[in-house]
């Protein structure tokens, strides 16, 4: 679909515009659009009349000849209104809306914009902001509105017309079945499931599209490329607006969906699409919820929030954190990790009793492709012969029908990639019986960057990926039914170590181990430093897999990272990650396990921190919106290289089933960043302040070697001033801020908690009407017995006055009888 908006040309009037496709009755079920990948679908439009009236509140100016811009006087309104005639069988879904001055340089504080609908929609949005909005239903064939642009400044502001469209969606066609439901649980969710049959051929299909999309963060790429193919595939879970949020299914529990993000800069519209050809009968679905949301980062924290049984998950403690790829049985039951939790009476790994390691994505052996056939079918080395048949059967191909692999030239050795299949299923089994089913809890799996195009086809397949002439799978997809075979295995999820992370893989991980080397050393040259990809790597794993444990697994010796472990460990806390090593590069002698005691020491320090932090927390992508930060490029000296970032934030707080009088415990770990290629100063200077919106003043409960932390009310300043003394130089360090916030409450729980207090005041309003009514009838009863006391009175005085008219009457009867007598 597409969506055009006319802009004015020459003395141009403003017009609005509906996007005009088949529309059905339901705005829920424009849920999919397909079409055949090789066939452009058609877009209809409909201009509507331009605005019926625009009238100046204080100018009395009413304009007839509609011009494109006009003046406001100061503490003035304009008022705009529009009607327009619906077509036949037109419903509309959205709306966007937008106001805007003719200089945008210039931006209005306080002056604001208002529509009015006639089906009881109201926005209301600051001069040069826009808004989505989702409308109700409209009851008639009109739709009308009346829009306010209100100049509450003090000085003259000039604008242009209002922009306005109306959008409703295209539904899918005939042959494709939608169901429409609520998740069960998530009453805001909405989810969508189109069935596909084989009959189809090769489609393009494509969710709702949202429109004024939230734009991504620069560390969040939206898409990433399939090695060996020009196809990408999303590794971000949502899309979102302000008004909207589509994203992955996250319990489907049949196959991996490899939608990719795809955007119209243009049409400033976004949607998840597909381009696939169906093997069988299958079902594709997504999750829409209605919302509202500020940006990206606001939306994810709301999707985590939505679905909280799986993102808000710590499955198996604080020490389902690292585990030891190493096969040495030394490294992984007697070294020194105890100490970097802080808890000195477990060997190995406090809370979890055993991780059995595997490699389930790549297989070395020292065959090459062409002897591979007599290698599977010789007999001599039977192990060998196992592995060949791997690979021969599931290793990954290109489209030139090759196997992709990496040669050692030194040990001769062949590194397969390779794709899970039902053949591994009864060796994970064999494995999982070999150990005492006490001390077995789950596997620890290293997927590397497994991110093919394998153009290996198998039956079994329910889709194919299409580009071009060619078909092909995801090798994620392998690994997501490797994960869902496990469930059954280790129920609390399985360690995954690699550097990409499927939205759908969420559910099945236990936590998620990322390698790095934050070590740069060119002979007597030694530096901190880490490339901008791994940067990114270690803050996305962070935002996309919620509240579950993420450990960076660095892989430079830990005799070279005791120089810089203050910025290790930084980097580790301010990412809301643990810090671990990376095993297998370290050899198999008993002393690359064992850590120098300054290492050891230095761990100890950040263990009890990093506990507070990160064990049994919920993370909050955007804060918790409790925070605002405020910080100024020129104090930074020097200034970072290229686009990297100054600072970061964490915030994990404790469960609302937590509090106490309504509060809970909140903690957000601050990093202050410095990436410089030349240095030419003598030392890194980094300061920011942020404001809390918390119920108690915030406290600095922790701080890195060389941090200055200090707060002043609801305000927290950080800064740090360190020496410099290489010529490639990366430094962090953090502080932990501990805060409390207040949760919303529910009216049952306020009753609970207050119940005492409730009764105690309804007895008071009872006593309180009780005495107003014995108020009431006692002043009525004064009141009647007054009335009767001087009804009494008043007719003793009227009988007093007839007794004496009578008696007058008998003396003048008397006086006159002796006036008569002779």
């Amino acid at each position: 679909m597409t969506i055009t908006k006319f802009h004015q040309i020459l003395n141009l009037s403003f017009f609005v515009f509906i996007g005009l496709v088949f529309c059905d009755a339901n705005p829920y079920r424009a849920s999919f659009t397909w079409k055949h990948f090789d066939i452009m679908t058609d877009r209809f439009y409909v201009q509507i009349p331009e605005f019926n009236s625009w009238q100046s509140e204080c100018d009395s100016i009413n304009f007839t000849n509609f011009t494109d811009t006009a003046t406001i006087s100061p503490k003035c309104n304009i008022y705009i209104n529009l009607t327009v005639e619906l077509q036949n069988n037109v419903t509309l879904s959205e709306l966007n809306f937008g106001c805007f001055t003719t200089n945008n340089e210039t931006i209005p504080s306080t002056s604001e914009c208002t529509l009015v609908s006639n089906n009881d929609s109201q926005l209301q949005i600051k001069i040069n902001q826009t808004i989505n909005y989702t409308l109700p239903e409209p009851d008639s064939k009109t739709f009308s509105c009346s829009i306010v642009i209100s100049n509450n400044e003090d000085y003259e502001i000039g604008v242009l017309l209002p922009e306005l469209s109306l959008f409703r969606y295209e539904t899918v066609t005939n042959n494709a079945i939608i169901q429409q439901e609520a998740l069960q649980n998530h009453t805001k969710a909405m989810h969508f499931t189109i069935t596909l049959s084989p009959d189809m051929g090769r489609i393009e299909l494509e969710t709702t599209r949202i429109r004024n999309a939230h734009r991504f963060p620069n560390r969040l790429s939206p898409n990433r490329l399939l090695m060996n193919s020009q196809t990408e595939i999303a590794l971000l879970p949502i899309i979102a607006s302000e008004s909207r949020i589509i994203g992955f299914n996250l319990f489907d529990d049949a196959e991996l969906t490899a939608w990719k993000i795809k955007e119209y800069p243009d049409l400033k519209e976004m949607s998840l699409m597909i381009t696939l050809e169906p093997k069988k009968t299958l079902s594709i679905s997504y999750i829409l919820i209605e919302t509202s949301s500020s940006d990206y980062y606001d939306a994810l924290e709301i999707w985590q929030q939505t679905f909280a049984d799986i993102y808000w998950v710590h499955n198996s403690g604080s020490g389902a954190i690292a585990m030891p790829t190493s096969g040495n049985i030394y490294c992984m039951t007697d070294f020194d990790q105890k100490f970097m939790w802080g808890n000195k009476t477990y060997t190995g790994f406090p809370q979890v009793q055993f991780y059995y390691p595997t490699q389930i994505t790549f297989i070395t052996i020292p065959i090459s492709p062409s002897n591979l056939p007599g290698c599977a079918n010789s007999s001599e080395d039977l192990t060998q012969q196992k592995l060949c048949n791997y690979v021969l059967y599931n290793g990954i191909k290109t489209q030139s029908d090759r196997y992709i692999y990496e040669y050692d030239a030194v040990t001769k050795y062949f590194t397969y990639e390779i794709v899970w299949s039902s053949n591994f299923s009864q060796d994970v089994e064999d494995y999982r019986k070999s150990f005492n089913s006490s001390s077995f809890v789950g596997f620890g799996h290293e997927f590397r960057p497994n991110i093919y195009a394998n153009y290996r086809l198998y039956e079994n397949s329910p889709y194919y990926l299409v580009q071009d002439f060619s078909k092909f799978l995801p090798s994620l997809s392998s690994i997501y039914s490797f994960m869902k075979f496990n469930e059954n295995i280790s129920p609390n999820g399985n360690i995954y170590i690699g550097s990409v992370f499927h939205p759908q893989f969420v559910a099945s991980t236990a936590a998620y181990g990322i390698p790095i080397t934050s070590i740069y050393q060119v002979t007597a040259l030694r530096s901190f430093y880490l490339n901008q990809s791994t940067y990114d790597d270690i803050f996305n794993a962070r935002m996309l897999l919620g509240s579950r444990p993420v450990t960076l697994l660095e892989i430079s010796q830990p005799s070279s990272i005791i120089e810089f472990v203050e910025d290790y460990l930084s980097l580790a806390l301010g990412a809301g990650t643990y810090p671990s090593f990376y095993y297998p590069l370290w050899g198999l002698l008993q002393t690359s396990c064992i850590l120098v005691q300054g290492l050891i020491d230095r761990f100890t320090e950040y263990s009890e921190i990093t506990t507070v932090l990160l064990d049994q927390t919920i993370f909050y992508p955007n804060n918790r919106q409790l925070l605002i930060f405020r910080f100024n490029e020129s104090l930074q000296n020097p200034p970072n290289d290229g686009n990297s970032s100054y600072y970061e934030a964490s915030t994990f707080c404790k469960h609302e089933d937590t509090n106490e009088n309504g509060l809970i415990d909140c903690y957000t770990s601050i990093m202050l960043f410095g990436n410089l290629s030349i240095v030419n100063e003598t030392s890194v200077y980094r300061i920011l302040t942020v404001s809390f919106t918390s119920e108690e003043i915030p406290n600095c409960i922790f701080a890195a070697r060389g941090v200055n932390c200090s707060v002043v009310n609801q305000t927290v300043t950080i800064s740090i001033n360190e020496p410099v003394n290489t010529k490639i130089f990366q430094t962090a360090r953090t502080a932990v801020i501990h805060f409390k916030y207040r949760v919303e409450q529910t009216v049952a729980d306020f009753i609970r908690e207050n119940l005492a207090a409730i009764i105690g005041s309804l007895f008071g309003v009872l006593f309180l009407f009780v005495c107003m009514g014995f108020g009431i009838w006692f002043m009525f009863c004064r009141r009647r017995s007054n009335d009767v006391d001087l009804a009494r009175i008043m007719n003793t005085e009227r009988d007093r006055r007839k007794e004496k008219q009578k008696r007058l009457r008998e003396i003048e009867k008397q006086e006159s009888e002796v006036e008569i007598l002779p």
